[in-house]
This record gives C-alpha cells, sequence and structure tokens, in this order.
C-alpha cells in the first residue's frame, strides 16, 4: 500500500479552498451557492481538489454521501434521499474543502478525518466513484455536474500551473 503524505494532501487542498473562494462568485450557470461558505459547490469544489491531487500522483476518490450535523432527527440508513454532500477519499481520510456550510465544521476550512467513524464525523458515505465522467452523468448532481474548464480555471487560481 502507498503512504499518503496527508501533509501534501493538505497543501493542496488549501490552495483549492482559497481558489474556490475566489471563483465561486464567478460561476455563471445553474449552480447558486453560498459563496460565503461554499454550499452547494461541494462537487465542483472536489472535482478541482481531485484534478490537482492527481497531477500530483496522489489518487482519490470522489464520495457521494451524507453529512449528518448531529441536529437534525436521522434513521442512519443513507439512501438516494439523502444524499446531501460530496466530498473525496484518499487512503484512509475523506478530505472536505467545503464543510464549512455544516456547523460542525463551520470553522474549519480543510477538514482531513480518518474515514472509519461516520457517526463522530458526520460523513456517510453512499458511492465511491473513481471516474468523474461517472459523476457527470449522475441524475442526482447534474446541476453540479463538474467541468474540466472549471478544474482548470481553479487550478490556474491556486497556482497549480502544473495542468
Amino acid at each position: 500500500m502507498t503512504t499518503i503524505d496527508i501533509h501534501k494532501v493538505k497543501t493542496i487542498a488549501e490552495l483549492i479552498r482559497s481558489a474556490m473562494e475566489d471563483f465561486a462568485p464567478k460561476i455563471n450557470d445553474k449552480v447558486k451557492g453560498d459563496t460565503d461558505d461554499l454550499g452547494c459547490f461541494c462537487a465542483i469544489s472536489s472535482a478541482a481538489l481531485k484534478y490537482a491531487l492527481a497531477k500530483y500522483g496522489i489518487e482519490s476518490k470522489f464520495v457521494i454521501g451524507l453529512f449528518y450535523d448531529f441536529e437534525d432527527i436521522w434513521d442512519h440508513n443513507v439512501d438516494d434521499d439523502d444524499i446531501n454532500h460530496c466530498w473525496l477519499e484518499v487512503g484512509d481520510y475523506y478530505i472536505d474543502i467545503t464543510a464549512t456550510q455544516f456547523e460542525l465544521y463551520r470553522d474549519t476550512k480543510v477538514v482531513i478525518v480518518k474515514n472509519n467513524d461516520s457517526h463522530s464525523t458526520g460523513y456517510y458515505p453512499y458511492k465511491r466513484i473513481k471516474s468523474m465522467k461517472t459523476i457527470q452523468r449522475d441524475k442526482n448532481w447534474g446541476r453540479q455536474a463538474p467541468r474540466v474548464r472549471y478544474n482548470k480555471k481553479v487550478l490556474q487560481m491556486a497556482g497549480l500551473t502544473i495542468i
């Protein structure tokens, strides 16, 4: 198994998060999210981060699932109707650069947590996806389907000129 340099992952994630904060207000399409906490920008942000990590040789999976903020009543069974969030999985870690939209992580711009304890972290995965083409065809994520042109622009804004 390959050792993950989690510090490198965090550095790249911080750069992409910062670039997304600048880029989100400029997106002029069907995505209408909160540009302050990046609510509704999780797919676009996670896609850009996945793209950046890949350019540095770091494999990740795009995860679609439920973020449970411990404030609502929920039966802990994840199905299509519950899906409300996406993030990346790198090795044994979840990486989320848009978790500021949830109270639990309101002040944490880059969340990195072990992927083995949904109850304490709030992350409940439903699907893990390796190919971004799969997410672009998903009926539930159509309005947020990540586009390659966004990835390239976000990486340029992050100063990652390895495209």
